[in-house]
Formats: structure tokens, C-alpha cells, sequence
């Protein structure tokens, strides 16, 4: 997921709505160690997740066919963004992403206002010399291929 990024996203897309995001605020640490290691890449999926909801349209779709798996979301329903679907869903096909843009992104762990809160930062505004790096921000993925995908994973399983 993205983590609570601040307004210094608006250095990086011109836009400054990207704060909506909570998960890293629950293990700033956690966050800052995952973000900050040596992975070959960190690709972040912010507040567009919240664009994408599990309606009851799409819910309907899924109980077509009846199978554990729609049976269990069937059971647990609620009308709520899809976040995690949607980051496991980019992971396992990166070709969802339709935009995206590099920054260099931490979290803030000092103890104070903004404990959690994510910083992103240009390539020539990051500080790298605390050992920030680059991620990929997805700004935009196909929606509907993934939720005809989704209510088709659904059913199969």
C-alpha cells in the first residue's frame, strides 16, 4: 500500500490529493526499513485504490457461481474500496498500471506531528545521504480489466 503521503506530492504530479492512505502509519519502522532496503524495486499504490469499490453490482457478478471463495466474500460483503485486492492484483500483473511516476519516498519516524506520515521528494530535491530510494507511484491502473478479473479469479477458486 502507499502510506499517508503528505502534500510534497504535488512536487512530484501536480497534484497535492494523495494523502488518503493509513496502512504504514500502524508500523511507521516497519515501513521506513521496508522502503529504505535494498529490494530490486517498491512500486506504491496510494489513494487511487480508493477509486475502485467492491459495489454490490460487482458483488452480485461474483455470486453467480457459487464457490467458497464467493461464498466467504459473499458472507463478509461491505461496500469498501478495494486496497489490498488491488495491490496484490498489480503485483502478480504489473500491466494494470497505465501511469505511474518515480519519486523517492520515507517515513517519517521521529517522534512528533507527523510520526507515519510518507514523504515523497523529485530526484534532485531527495536526500538520499538517509538513504531514501526511488519507488514507482502508481497514478492510474485499468480498472475495469481488474474487476472482471477479480469476479473471475472469484469464481474459479
Amino acid at each position: 500500500m502507499g502510506g499517508l503521503l503528505d502534500t510534497n506530492m504535488m512536487s512530484i504530479t501536480g497534484n497535492a490529493d494523495f494523502a488518503s492512505d493509513f496502512n504504514m502509519i500502524f508500523d511507521p519502522e516497519a515501513a521506513h526499513i521496508t522502503l529504505t532496503a535494498p529490494w530490486a524495486s517498491i512500486t506504491v499504490v496510494g489513494n487511487i485504490s480508493n477509486d475502485v469499490m467492491m459495489t454490490k453490482d460487482y458483488m452480485a457478478k461474483i455470486t453467480k457461481k457459487a464457490t467458497p471463495v464467493t461464498g466467504y466474500l459473499s458472507k463478509y460483503y461491505s461496500p469498501l474500496p478495494m486496497w489490498d485486492e488491488m495491490a496484490a492484483a498489480i503485483t502478480a500483473d504489473p500491466s494494470l498500471v497505465q501511469q505511474s511516476v518515480k519519486a523517492y519516498m520515507d517515513i517519517d519516524i521521529s517522534k512528533g506531528i507527523h510520526y507515519g506520515h510518507a514523504h515523497v521528494w523529485p530526484k534532485d530535491l531527495a536526500p538520499r545521504t538517509m538513504h531514501v530510494r526511488e519507488v514507482t507511484i502508481v497514478q492510474k491502473i485499468d480498472a475495469e480489466r481488474f474487476l472482471t478479473s477479480f469476479v473471475q479469479q472469484a469464481q474459479s477458486l
